[in-house]
């Protein structure tokens, strides 16, 4: 196995995706909401299409996630002035 490269990518990210996940529990934050603040600090707003891309993430789970990050207060989402159908996000001073 020591000789297969994907083997050894594999092994690598699950110990990356493990160190994470710990470092994120200490500040109340789990993978997925951290995917999104991640994204809406490189580029805020971002619409939820462009988030579930990106986040991959799907939409369903997408809207869902967003819903309770508004809750927490980390995101805001409003309309697209251009065009109704489409969903901003935005991060908030606490996210």
């Amino acid at each position: 196995l020591d000789d297969y490269p994907f083997y050894l990518m594999t092994r690598v990210m699950a110990a990356y995706y493990g160190l994470l996940e710990d470092a994120l529990k200490k500040v109340g934050v789990d993978q997925p909401r951290w995917r999104v603040l991640m994204i809406l600090g490189a580029k805020n707003p971002s619409n939820m299409s462009e988030l579930s891309e990106r986040a991959v993430i799907k939409n369903s789970t997408m809207t869902r996630l967003i819903q309770r990050m508004q809750l927490q207060g980390l995101v805001r989402n409003a309309p697209n002035p251009d065009d109704n159908r489409v969903s901003e996000v935005f991060l908030t001073p606490m996210g």
